[in-house]
């Protein structure tokens, strides 16, 4: 994902804007069908902060790796594309992963 701010000086506005890497066209962000827009550029990059802040769910690292009780030497024997399948095999163990974020996260916004 890629952002950007455009600005519309007759309007005093600024657009925070967002794109997936491989398009050419940059989409506004919208709230209830309404265009965001912004008095600020400040305020533009801060809305585009919020929006791509992560929150990772699994990070498979050499370090967790050694924390979960694997040796310094056991870690060492992997190479990147070792760690690389492993990540992989560990994704394939959850096909429905977007189905429980949409579950979790409609369970927090009835609260």
């Amino acid at each position: 994902m890629q952002y950007t701010i455009i600005s519309e000086p007759a309007k005093n506005l600024w657009y925070p804007m967002w794109r997936e890497k491989d398009q050419e066209a940059w989409k506004h962000f919208t709230s209830q069908g309404e265009v965001v827009s912004c008095s600020t550029k400040p305020q533009a990059q801060e809305y585009i902060d919020k929006w791509s802040k992560t929150f990772p769910v699994l990070v498979i690292s050499r370090p967790y790796l050694n924390s979960i009780g694997l040796s310094a030497s056991q870690v060492n024997a992997l190479t990147d594309e070792d760690m690389a399948r492993i990540a992989e095999t560990i994704a394939k163990t959850y096909p429905d992963f977007e189905k429980r974020v949409r579950i979790n996260v409609k369970a927090y916004l009835l609260k």
